[in-house]
């Protein structure tokens, strides 16, 4: 009674007439009520869909080797188990992907393992292998040669990769300081097939091209090791698809 007539205070009305024979509802009380159960079938439809197998999607954003070669052969497996799932991909090897998690425009996201923020959650994946490639032609010429002379091919400005490698191998000094871009895997293999210039690829993506013999190992099998870590934001519960992806992807 005490909080219905603190209710009644608070909205300046009268909710209830009072009689002898009980209480029944004003036209006041009666719109609320109706308001009330209007409230409790939203709530009931909105646990309802929340709680439902159905139409249930994801997105994954991440660089395009680590994204065609393992994030999307594993998630193939994942989608089969799960009917209802969704799965959308965003191939992206700009930086700063951390921001799609950031704008709610995605579930997960590959990155570099020292850009996964402290308030996020994370697993780290097996590194992303480096190797330095270039056209067969250039198999009998010395590497300070190539380095001098060719361009190094990167997916933009923003891509340090090629030059991380060369810093990690004493390289550098070497490197004629040319570069030209081309933002995408099969460009820049195509351009490397051609002897249009030289740079990184990740062995995986470089492996078939190797054993084809249409690319060459230009600094015979050294290495340079990227470690990756799938990030997302915590859930205090977690929808066993979520739970299967994280697993799945490594």
């Amino acid at each position: 009674t005490q909080r219905i007539r603190s209710l009644e205070k608070e909205i300046s009305s009268t909710l209830f007439l009072r009689s002898r024979k009980g209480m029944r509802l004003t036209s006041e009380g009666e719109a609320l009520h109706r308001y009330c159960l209007g409230v409790l079938e939203l709530e009931g439809l909105t646990l309802s869909q929340l709680s439902s197998k159905r139409d249930s999607r994801i997105k994954i954003v991440g660089p395009s080797s680590i994204m065609n070669a393992r994030v999307i052969p594993a998630c193939i497996e994942v989608v089969k188990k799960f009917s209802h799932l969704s799965l959308d991909f965003e191939i992206s090897d700009r930086p700063q992907l951390i921001q799609h998690l950031k704008l709610g425009s995605s579930q997960f996201a590959v990155l570099p393992v020292e850009d996964v923020p402290n308030e996020m959650q994370s697993k780290v994946l097996k590194p992303e292998k480096f190797v330095l490639v270039g056209a067969p032609g250039m198999k009998t010429r010395k590497l300070g040669e190539i380095l001098a002379a060719e361009k190094i091919i990167d997916f933009d400005e923003e891509d340090q990769t090629s030059l991380r490698y060369l810093k990690r191998y004493s390289l550098l000094d070497k490197w004629g300081g040319q570069r030209i871009f081309a933002n995408g895997n099969e460009a820049i293999i195509q351009l490397f097939k051609a002897g249009i210039g030289i740079g990184t690829l990740t062995l995986e993506v470089a492996s078939p091209h190797l054993e084809s013999g249409e690319l060459i190992l230009l600094n015979q099998k050294m290495l340079l090791e990227d470690s990756m870590a799938l990030v997302w934001y915590a859930r205090p519960q977690m929808p066993d698809y979520f739970k299967e992806l994280i697993r799945a992807i490594k």
